[in-house]
């Protein structure tokens, strides 16, 4: 078997690194707790689930290569789960930049995700500032199913989406090429803006 290694801090959803959290991994979409390891080999089994380091808040372990549904728990503290997440993926990234367009609803980046592509996180920054003269007030960044799936963003020069506005943990898979779609938020795309919007992503072997 392929041995992967998973390190992470584990922060809350409010970007707080927290220790004792309870850290469960099992197999993606299933009930079924996966075989941890401590070392490289694959030799010394590591309690799932566990809890994560005391002194610098990181889960820390080696798994057989595959996809995993990362939960966390600790009373009276909110974690974003990490579902459907491969570990030893290489990751990859497709950047597109989308300039604004007067008078425009959706602004697009056409096929920005491949097909086959896991996503990781779309990222998007504002190279140019957005004008406000249609009443925009900001944009959402979505799927062209989910609007908000990777969070939203506002009109400012450099201004720039975090991975803690995703619309939820799931790392989806897009069997086919897929859009990447700024929908206008409180009025319309005006001629002044442009974004740059960066997929983080891995391809799906099984697709």
């Amino acid at each position: 078997m392929s041995i992967r290694h998973f390190n992470r801090v584990i922060q809350t959803t409010s970007g707080d690194i927290v220790t004792g959290v309870t850290v469960t991994v099992k197999l993606a979409g299933t009930a079924t707790l996966a075989a941890l390891f401590t070392d490289v080999g694959g030799v010394t089994p590591l309690a799932n689930p566990f809890t994560n380091n005391g002194t610098y808040g990181t889960a820390d372990f080696y798994v057989e290569e595959g996809t995993y549904d990362l939960t966390f728990v600790k009373t009276s503290y909110t974690f974003q789960s990490l579902l459907n997440w491969t570990i030893g993926a290489p990751l990859l990234r497709t950047i597109t930049t989308v300039p604004s367009i007067n008078g425009a609803a959706l602004l697009s980046a056409t096929d920005a995700i491949p097909a086959g592509a896991r996503v990781y996180g779309v990222f998007v920054t504002n190279t140019v500032a957005f004008g406000a003269t249609g009443g925009l007030t900001g944009y959402n960044v979505g799927d062209g199913t989910t609007v908000d799936m990777w969070g939203a963003n506002v009109l400012t020069l450099g201004a720039e989406t975090e991975q803690t506005g995703f619309h939820s943990g799931n790392v989806p898979i897009y069997p086919t090429a897929t859009t990447v779609v700024l929908s206008a938020l409180g009025g319309l795309f005006d001629a002044t803006g442009s974004a740059q919007v960066e997929v983080v992503y891995a391809i799906d072997a099984a697709l």
